[in-house]
C-alpha cells in the first residue's frame, strides 16, 4: 500500500467539515419551518440556533485549515498571507456575511425562546430565518466545492500586501 501524500492525506482528513455544515444549514432551513408549529416553536428556534452554528463553525474550520475544496476559501485565502488575514478574507465574503448574521438573528430567536414570548413572535421570526437560510443556501453557496482545487489558493494579491509602503 502506497502511503499518502501532502494533497490526497489532507483533503481525506477534512473531507466531510463542509458537507456537514451545509446539511446543518438545510436542517436549518426545516427548523425554520417547524417555527409555524406552535407547540415546536420554541424547541425549533433553539435547534435552529444550534444549527446555524454549526454551519458558521464548519464555514470558519474551512477557511482557518485552507480547505481550499471550497470556492469561497480558495479565491479568497492564500498560504502565504498571515492567519489572521485569511480569516478576515474568509468572513469579508458575502457568503462569510451572509452565515455571521444568520448567525446573529439565530441567536436571538433563541434568545426570544427563553424568554418565552409569545408563539406569534416565534413564528415571525421562523418565516425571516427561512428567508435568510434560503439566501445563505441558494445565493452565497458557503460551501461550493471546486475540483482540482488550488495548490496555494488564488487569494494573493501581492500589490495589496505593501499597503503601508
Amino acid at each position: 500500500m502506497t502511503p499518502l501524500y501532502w494533497p490526497a492525506s489532507r483533503l481525506i482528513k477534512k473531507a466531510m467539515i463542509p458537507e456537514l455544515g451545509h446539511f446543518a444549514l438545510i436542517l436549518a432551513l426545516f427548523m425554520a419551518g417547524a417555527h409555524t408549529l406552535p407547540l415546536l416553536c420554541r424547541q425549533a428556534a433553539l435547534l435552529q440556533f444550534f444549527l446555524c452554528l454549526t454551519a458558521f463553525a464548519a464555514f470558519m474550520w474551512a477557511g482557518v485549515t485552507y480547505d481550499f475544496t471550497v470556492a469561497v476559501v480558495a479565491e479568497n485565502a492564500h498560504t502565504l498571507k498571515p492567519f489572521t488575514s485569511n480569516i478576515v478574507a474568509t468572513l469579508g465574503t458575502q457568503a462569510g456575511l451572509v452565515l455571521l448574521g444568520l448567525l446573529a438573528f439565530s441567536f436571538g430567536g433563541a434568545f426570544l425562546a427563553v424568554k418565552k414570548p409569545e408563539p406569534v413572535q416565534l413564528r415571525l421570526i421562523g418565516l425571516t430565518g427561512a428567508v435568510l437560510i434560503s439566501f445563505a443556501l441558494f445565493v452565497a453557496h458557503p460551501f461550493d466545492r471546486i475540483d482540482p482545487p488550488p495548490f496555494d489558493g488564488i487569494g494573493y494579491d501581492p500589490f495589496a500586501q505593501e499597503a503601508g509602503k
